[in-house]
């Protein structure tokens, strides 16, 4: 009877990382995908909230969206504090529902309990992270496997989202030096 309920969640979950992954590369546009990725995330996980950072000049994290009540309030994060370094330098979950374990970290910011961080990893290189925070009751080792799977498929869409923008861009100035070659002729 558990092998039984066991396969039928791990099949409810790759039913729902499938239905994730349509709606993520449907989306129209960078940010349409971020908002998807957190309401996602955060629904998943039953977490208070949902944040997704991105690698920038890679010596920041910048946080790009985020749903629900995240804590604490961040822009930007350098790349070598104690709340980036845990999920992004070992490239691995992290996952902690005891603040005391990981001081450095929660001390600053008192409403923290709970911290499921996943890397966001592109051919082994971190273009950011995924942090779901505050679940009722803690997060559980499900909850890091299923975030992980989304994680990855979330990176995928992340990444053909960007290129979607870059091929518009290059569309448009592409488009510009035509006309403006026929107007010089």
């Amino acid at each position: 009877a558990q092998r039984e309920t066991e396969t039928h969640q791990r099949l409810a979950e790759g039913n729902c990382l499938q239905r994730l992954t349509a709606a993520l590369l449907q989306q129209p546009t960078l940010d349409d995908v971020l908002r998807l990725i957190c309401r996602e995330a955060q629904q998943l996980t039953g977490a208070a909230g949902a944040r997704l950072l991105l690698l920038e000049n890679e010596a920041w994290l910048r946080v790009f969206h985020q749903t629900g009540t995240v804590l604490p309030t961040l822009e930007r994060i350098p790349i070598n504090t104690a709340l980036a370094e845990l999920a992004l330098l070992p490239k691995k979950v992290l996952l902690t529902n005891e603040p005391s374990n990981f001081s450095s970290i929660f001390q600053p910011y008192p409403a923290l309990k709970s911290l499921l961080a996943i890397p966001l990893l592109l051919k082994e290189e971190v273009i950011g992270a995924l942090h779901v925070v505050n679940k009722p009751g803690g997060f559980t080792e499900a909850d890091a496997r299923l975030l992980s799977l989304f994680a990855d498929q979330a990176t995928f869409a992340i990444t053909n989202a960007r290129l979607h923008e870059q091929a518009k861009q290059l569309a448009v100035a592409k488009e510009r030096q035509l006309l403006a070659r026929e107007l010089h002729d």
